[in-house]
């Protein structure tokens, strides 16, 4: 009875930490199939419980592949790679990234052309009679955890950017760049941000009127500049006015902490300045990952199947063993010359 107990807590304790799933789409591909079956570590970056993190001990690093929950649907977990940490500026044109203004230009695959061999014609449904695998080019990108797969299609005009990240949010996107829903694709459900900002007279005359539309900005990066515009008319007699403000542009970033850096544009800059007391808040963009929605970072297929069996999805069925992907590691070590 004490064995069975022992070996219970220490199965409950080994996938707190550790637990397998199965790839269940070819959003990734080809760093990751559909059919794999690959460990997680669940705690790497804090100890999440309860969909939450209850202590951080270590952030996402661009470049690591991690199990997520799906903004639109936080029940169904899918794999992404972190591309965006809180703070950056992501552009993506034509296959070509970048991130706060360096470019990350796609490279012959030399460290990962193996996976080019592993992919079939079942990893493309829908498009073998239009080319299949020949419409796509396998390229090597690298951020900080290693070099890894891209795929995408020799014709792709896909855009999107420039984007800063707010705090405490991720930008993810597949390597299957012509195929994966990731942030450049899911729908944004974005909400605007406001709050209350205090205009304070500098110059010597009697009144300013400052009219309802006027545009005032935060101009602490010159790249970004999150920009508001006043929701009524006011007249600045004594030394200060308060007036309700809203963002230009919905989403997260807008979510200005107080005491922030302030402009007015117009001949008004001349006249008063313009300053907040408190957070602004109200906005929303389920088209980024918040750290709590980060379920665990992937760390190694443990075998790959190209067919699975109907109930037993996470065995193969007969001959369908993907032999060369056998504890195959999901992030690549920087070649040494």
């Amino acid at each position: 009875m004490k064995k069975s107990v022992t070996f219970v807590l220490l199965a409950l304790c080994i996938r707190f930490i550790l637990e397998p799933y199965q790839v269940s789409t070819s959003d990734m591909a080809p760093t990751l199939l559909t059919g794999d079956y690959l460990w997680v570590q669940k705690q790497v970056y804090g100890l999440n419980v309860f969909k939450r993190y209850w202590q951080v001990w270590k952030q996402p690093q661009r470049g690591e592949v991690v199990l997520l929950e799906e903004p639109q649907h936080p029940h169904h977990l899918m794999f992404k790679r972190i591309i965006g940490l809180p703070g950056d500026r992501v552009f993506y044109s034509k296959g070509v990234l970048f991130i706060n203004e360096k470019m990350y230009k796609p490279q012959p695959p030399l460290e990962v052309k193996q996976e080019w061999g592993f992919l079939r014609p079942f990893d493309f449904p829908g498009e073998n009679e239009t080319g299949g695998l020949n419409n796509y080019v396998h390229w090597q990108e690298e951020l900080s955890a290693g070099p890894y797969s891209v795929l995408r299609k020799k014709e792709e005009d896909i855009s999107f950017g420039p984007y800063k990240i707010p705090k405490g949010h991720y930008f993810v996107m597949g390597d299957h760049r012509s195929q994966s829903r990731d942030s450049r694709t899911w729908p944004i459900h974005a909400r605007i941000a406001g709050g209350i900002v205090t205009f304070k007279k500098q110059s010597k005359f009697e009144k300013v009127i400052i009219p309802k539309g006027t545009i005032v900005y935060v101009d602490e990066d010159p790249y970004f500049p999150i920009r508001f515009e006043t929701l009524t008319a006011v007249v600045l007699e004594n030394s200060s006015v308060s007036v309700k403000v809203k963002a230009l542009e919905p989403g997260l970033t807008a979510h200005v902490e107080k005491n922030s850096k302030w402009k007015i544009e117009g001949l008004l800059h001349s006249q008063v300045k313009v300053s907040n007391e408190k957070e602004f808040s109200g906005g929303q963009d389920k088209s980024l990952i918040p750290l709590h929605s980060i379920k665990g970072r992937a760390m190694v297929v443990l075998w790959g199947c190209e067919t699975t069996l109907p109930i037993l999805k996470f065995l193969c069925q007969f001959d369908s063993f993907r032999k060369q992907r056998w504890y195959w590691p999901v992030h690549k070590k920087r070649r040494i010359d």
